[in-house]
């Protein structure tokens, strides 16, 4: 009742200012939303807790020809400013995340291969290493870890761990993914140790994590291999969620959370506690939700977009929009074609983002 009476009094401010306010969102429809088809291949987004600058990761043959690499970009969403951070130029950089207080950086890189042969990819991603570094790029440091094969990461809210996927194996040449049995690792900056963070549970796939609590990290992922034999039936029990919450030192496989939104995947947490992911609502279809830290929930209809839609999204620190990345062509061995977007949560739009090249980006200096 209290929050319905806030929003008429809102309403009643705005009418008052002469603003007109935006017209309710109707879950029925598909919004509007502009797909930007760019050959482009952005992989990765990280929002700064001033929730204007984007650590975005964009993977290109154009800036080092014929060389193809992954480079850390910032873009700024208010000023339009895209910067290349000038990193050591014989590795590519597959993602990169903001610490809490948006004065460091963790990132993953490997070295570039030779070719794109099978063997040399192989040999790259299991030489890969976590580094840390301040926010414009500069004092990189390598974090004390085993190079291995490494995937998404995550600082804890203290900024004193670092926790990342790790996986055990290269599947074979052939197969439709490269890297499998991930587990969740978690190196500490303090004492310079890294240990499991929870069970070894060997997930087939696996996707961006966040720390909820010091204790607790919620990731997407799905395919354990320590899992009850996979039947339809058990995973209609947990409405085919790809969630889960891992907790510190738990051993044992837990069920998938957040069961309640159906095929929930792709969780992105702010510092409020409220929780988003992409479910499939039964009337409205794929949708956006929204799980407040007080339990309430919400949903938006995501707009019709080709192939395989939204496969990354990252919401800003304060919750004001989050960003996404969105395929746009087809797949090759060098990954989707894909194009940026964000959902503003204050006027309920969805904007798409064209950005600068990427190879005027690279002819700036690192940002300060």
């Amino acid at each position: 009742m209290h929050h319905r009476l806030q929003q008429a009094l809102i309403f009643i401010v705005m009418i008052a200012w002469g603003i007109s306010p935006a017209l309710a969102y109707d879950n029925n429809v598909f919004p509007e939303f502009q797909i930007a088809k760019e050959d482009r291949r952005f992989s990765w987004i990280s929002i700064h807790p001033d929730n204007a600058r984007w650590l975005i990761t964009e993977c290109t043959d154009r800036i080092e020809p014929p060389t193809d690499k992954c480079y850390l970009f910032i873009y700024n969403i208010k000023t339009k400013e895209y910067r290349r951070l000038d990193l050591p130029a014989e590795y590519s950089y597959l993602q990169g995340e903001f610490s809490p207080s948006g004065r460091q950086i963790a990132a993953v890189r490997v070295p570039v291969p030779r070719n794109e042969s099978y063997e040399e990819m192989e040999k790259s991603a299991m030489n890969a290493d976590l580094l840390l570094m301040r926010t414009d790029g500069d004092q990189v440091r390598k974090a004390g870890i085993p190079k291995g094969i490494l995937g998404a990461l995550a600082w804890s809210p203290d900024e004193t761990k670092v926790a990342y996927w790790s996986a055990a194996m290269i599947r074979p040449k052939g197969s439709k993914s490269f890297r499998a049995d991930f587990d969740l690792h978690e190196y500490d900056l303090q004492t310079e140790t890294d240990r499991l963070f929870s069970g070894q549970f060997h997930f087939f796939l696996v996707g961006r994590l966040q720390y909820r609590n010091a204790d607790q990290i919620v990731a997407n992922a799905s395919g354990p291999l320590r899992a009850k034999k996979s039947t339809f039936a058990e995973e209609k029990k947990f409405k085919f969620s790809r969630v889960y919450c891992f907790e510190r030192e738990v051993t044992h496989l837990q069920d998938p959370c957040y069961s309640l939104v159906p095929h929930a995947t792709h969780p992105a947490l702010d510092t409020k506690g409220n929780l988003y992911l992409q479910g499939q609502d039964e009337r409205h279809g794929l949708s956006l939700y929204k799980l407040s830290a007080d339990r309430e929930m919400q949903h938006w209809t995501i707009p019709r977009i080709e192939n395989i839609g939204i496969t990354f999204q990252s919401v800003s620190p304060s919750g004001d929009h989050l960003g996404f990345i969105y395929s746009v062509g087809g797949f090759s061995r060098r990954g989707y074609q894909s194009s940026l977007g964000y959902f503003d949560f204050s006027t309920e739009r969805w904007i798409s983002l064209c950005l600068p090249d990427p190879v005027s980006a690279a002819m700036s200096q690192s940002v300060h």
